[in-house]
């Protein structure tokens, strides 16, 4: 017999992708900036600055999580929520450069390019922007807050029953990784919009979907997955899926809207650039300055 508790998850689930659907939306598009101002531009950086720093920092991130991988793998490491955050972030910096690459030469070589032109690596990248970015701040604050708590460490408490701050790779998975990425994207023009910010609901509904599969097999008897996550106990989680789904994580995806609209208020450049964007298909760029001294 099915559990009644599951109709509950499977309505809530579903009930989520609608709402990623419907108030946010999965349009992978950059407007109403250019996708090659949001990718090819910088308001801290000139066009190989950009480049350079791009391919550093997706060298950084990339070098990280390929240690925490040999550090920590096993059988079961695709089971946990961290290791799909940091696969999907994984994702988003190896295609960051390819972006950034096919951004800075449009802005170099085309003094007029085609708004619907967009590669596919800026749609690939722009899709995994919007799942890792708030994906990253819900696993820092779940994670140092629910799993192990910061009041709880020794560092905060000096009680005989404080736990030992986690090792470094840790808390560069569980923090430190969104702390950077936050910070680089408020340097940056690449726009956190909210019709994109349904595929982090749609990322967040799958995991849901896949800790009930992981609970209804019997791998929760000998590999539990999180303590807010155990199905055991179905409606406490039901209750705190409600919190998270339609409080917690629209309260993030505004939090990344709102730093991007705030970003943008301080970029001259861009909010004078970002009338013309919205109802021609073709739009004229300013020439870089290396096009505008061969001139």
């Amino acid at each position: 017999m099915v559990p009644l508790w599951l109709f509950g998850a499977v309505a809530l689930t579903g009930a989520t992708a609608i709402l990623g659907g419907t108030v946010f939306g999965y349009d992978c598009g950059t407007g109403p900036v250019h996708w090659a101002e949001a990718f090819g531009t910088s308001r801290y950086f000139g066009p190989k600055a950009l480049l350079t720093y791009r391919f550093a920092l997706s060298g950084l991130f990339l070098t990280m999580y390929v240690i925490y991988v040999y550090d920590t793998i096993n059988p079961h490491w695709i089971w946990f929520m961290t290791h799909w955050s940091a696969i999907v972030r994984a994702l988003y910096f190896c295609a960051l450069p390819f972006a950034t690459v096919s951004a800075v030469k449009a802005m170099k070589v085309l003094p007029t390019v085609s708004a619907d032109d967009q590669p596919f690596s800026v749609s690939f990248a722009m899709v995994m922007l919007h799942m890792q970015l708030p994906f990253s701040f819900v696993i820092a604050l779940l994670y140092w807050t629910l799993e192990t708590p910061a009041h709880n460490l020794c560092v905060f408490n000096d009680s005989d029953f404080c736990e030992d701050l986690p090792g470094f790779l840790s808390c560069f998975v569980h923090g430190l990784d969104m702390l950077l990425v936050t910070g680089s994207f408020m340097i940056e023009r690449i726009p956190f919009r909210r019709k994109c910010a349904g595929w982090f609901c749609l990322f967040t509904t799958v995991y849901t979907v896949w800790s009930c599969i992981h609970y209804l097999v019997g791998w929760a008897d000998t590999r539990p997955l999180y303590a807010a996550l155990n199905w055991k106990r179905p409606y406490l989680v039901l209750v705190s899926y409600i919190g998270l789904g339609f409080v917690l994580f629209p309260s993030v995806i505004f939090l990344y809207w709102a730093l991007g609209r705030l970003r943008d208020l301080r970029d001259v450049d861009v909010e004078a650039r970002e009338k013309p964007f919205k109802d021609p298909k073709t739009v004229e760029l300013s020439p870089s300055p290396d096009a505008a001294s061969r001139a």
